[in-house]
């Protein structure tokens, strides 16, 4: 009575039926390939494409902000930090959009409109 050992207390309490049943994932909780498995529906393409979006948006950041560097010769680190977030808040109100016209359309492809805007500035600011 000296000492009480949880460790090897075990409660077990059994439920009734009703509550044994198979909990399904979310889209967001799977995994690549599980979400290419199946039938595939305007969800299922939307989350592989904003996956693959967001893999690729490093690469859209350094395009911009390189050539927003280029571009902007301020010494003020605040104003470089303000740019930077107004950008990735731009980037992601873009991927709203593209996310709303593509539930508009019933296609995936508005999707890449952040990237394509990203892409075409950067190009356009490193001329």
């Amino acid at each position: 009575i000296t000492r009480m050992e949880f460790v090897r207390y075990l409660l077990r309490i059994p439920l009734p039926g009703k509550y044994q049943r198979e909990i399904k994932p979310r889209l967001v909780e799977l995994t690549w390939t599980l979400l290419r498995k199946g039938e595939q529906n305007l969800e299922k393409q939307l989350e592989l494409w904003r996956r693959t979006i967001f893999a690729l948006s490093p690469i859209t950041f350094i395009l911009v902000g390189s050539g927003l560097g280029l571009r902007l010769l301020q010494k003020n680190r605040g104003f470089h930090i303000g740019v930077g977030a107004l950008t990735g808040l731009l980037f992601f109100l873009f991927m709203m959009v593209g996310e709303f016209l593509a539930y508009r359309t019933g296609t995936p492809f508005p999707l890449w409109l952040p990237v394509f805007v990203f892409g075409v500035l950067g190009i356009l600011l490193w001329r």
